[in-house]
């Protein structure tokens, strides 16, 4: 109103060089740039559009010592803000830096951002720099005093709020966060029960059928979809070999042979060793049909952790990343319990090591696991889980991480998960959406209620002074 269209250059200019620093991003400096631009551009279409209607319902008239005069005023500043806000927030949204959850609180967090400066910081500015200046001098402090005080009043009220809603946020972050860490315990918990109750089966016989073997694990199957497999794996001398071939051959399985698999992910057949720990049951057969037979002493992470189970006479886990029955790598979570001659004292190292009979092993899909675990959660947080190594090494083993989820925040929690012999990181991060979900909306009616009543106390100032 005051300089006329020169000083939309300066609105743009002044609206980029805000925007471009805020807005650089990993995807750099060209979708930074359209974002400052893209904003700008808006901040230039909304000071033309308010100064035109300015211009026609006040006919130039900035002086603004009539009621009526101050009610257009505000009113048309009220409604021309609208347009920057939805404008940028559509370029936000359209660049995937705004959720469509969020587009309605983020419009209305600009337009309150921009119809505050309107309306109150544009009667200070006019306080110092309006026409006629006698005019606007003598109302100078009447106007800027109160005003100024009153939104550092509001401020403060604003900042205690928001970080009541914080907390209130981060408490429901970290009761869901642990929440998420019980279930997957549970779950865990869940699958060493079914394998207990197998291992109990053994201990009580001394000799169990495959069928047998098959109509007891039918139940734990049945219940548990995430159980990928249930086995048996005895512990085989060389002697024995033959033997367990014609057992498995007699059974239906005419071309049983122990297997291994070569360096370049082939089944061969299992080379000559001081023992052997064959897959020698397996349940359901279908779909693993390519690991009946496979000697698991062939692989030295394998061989570990049931030679682990055999020794402390507990049960054992290991993680790997394909099995010999899949043909693209899959993170399956396996465990082991040992499994002794019944009746055998197994208090020594020694003792166990000469009553070892084999271990049965479950299989579980990491995927199916952990979505089971939470999946009421949707998109809302971003959880990876880390089998750790050592002290300072980790390799991850799952993430529901996807391109179409919502930005990182902030929050994030690594919580330790002591899995049998193991230990897993589980680490939880909000994202945008969840934010979105469990905010309130307290902070910004209060500060909505702040600005209508310093935009009202403006109004009125304006026209006592």
């Amino acid at each position: 109103m005051l300089f006329r269209s020169r000083m939309l250059i300066g609105v743009f200019i002044g609206s980029a060089l805000a925007n471009i620093g805020t807005s650089i991003s990993s995807d750099g400096w060209v979708v930074s740039t359209v974002i400052a631009l893209g904003i700008a551009a808006g901040s230039v279409a909304q000071s033309a559009v308010c100064a035109h209607l300015l211009r026609t319902y006040l006919q130039d008239d900035l002086h603004l010592t009539h009621p009526t005069d101050v009610l257009r005023f505000v009113l048309l500043t009220l409604s021309a803000c609208v347009l920057s806000p939805i404008l940028g927030t559509t370029l936000l949204w359209t660049l995937d830096r705004v959720a469509i959850e969020g587009f309605a609180l983020n419009s209305l967090v600009w337009w309150a951002g921009d119809a505050t400066g309107a309306v109150l910081f544009a009667p200070l500015v006019l306080a110092w720099i309006g026409r006629p200046k006698d005019i606007w001098k003598a109302r100078r402090w009447r106007l800027a005093l109160p005003i100024v005080v009153t939104l550092g009043v509001i401020w403060l009220i604003h900042a205690f709020v928001v970080r009541m809603e914080e907390g209130r946020v981060r408490m429901e972050f970290d009761k869901i966060s642990q929440e998420i860490h019980t279930k997957v315990e549970s779950k865990v918990s869940d699958y060493t029960d079914e394998l207990m109750a197998l291992k109990s089966f053994y201990d009580s016989s001394d000799f169990v059928s495959r069928e047998e073997f098959r109509d007891f694990v039918r139940h734990s199957l049945n219940r548990h979809r995430s159980i990928r497999a249930l086995e048996w794996v005895p512990y085989v001398r060389p002697d024995e070999v033959e033997a367990l071939a014609q057992a498995a051959r007699a059974d239906g399985h005419e071309r049983f042979a122990l297997t291994e698999i070569d360096e370049k992910g082939r089944i061969v057949p299992a080379s000559a060793r001081e023992y052997h720990l064959p897959i020698y049951y397996v349940e359901p057969y279908r779909g693993n049909e390519t690991a009946l037979g496979l000697d698991l002493a062939h692989s030295l992470e394998r061989r570990n952790y049931l030679l682990r189970a055999r020794d402390t006479g507990k049960m054992a886990a290991s993680v790997l990343f394909k099995l010999a029955q899949d043909t693209d790598p899959v993170t399956t979570f396996l465990i082991a319990v040992p499994v002794y001659d019944k009746g055998a004292a197994v208090e020594t190292l020694e003792q166990r090591r000469e009553a070892f009979r084999g271990c049965v092993v479950s299989i579980y899909t990491i995927h199916s696991v952990m979505s089971r675990a939470f999946n009421h959660i949707g998109q809302e947080l971003h959880i990876r889980l880390y089998d750790v190594l050592s002290e300072h090494e980790r390799r991850p083993i799952y993430t529901n991480v996807t391109a179409a989820q919502g930005t990182p925040s902030p929050w994030r929690q690594t919580r330790r998960l002591n899995v049998l012999d193991r230990e897993w990181d589980l680490e939880i991060e909000a994202t945008s959406a969840f934010l979105v979900r469990y905010q309130t909306w307290t902070v910004w009616f209060v500060l909505f209620a702040g600005f209508l009543f310093t935009a009202i106390l403006s109004s009125f100032l304006l026209v006592i002074t």
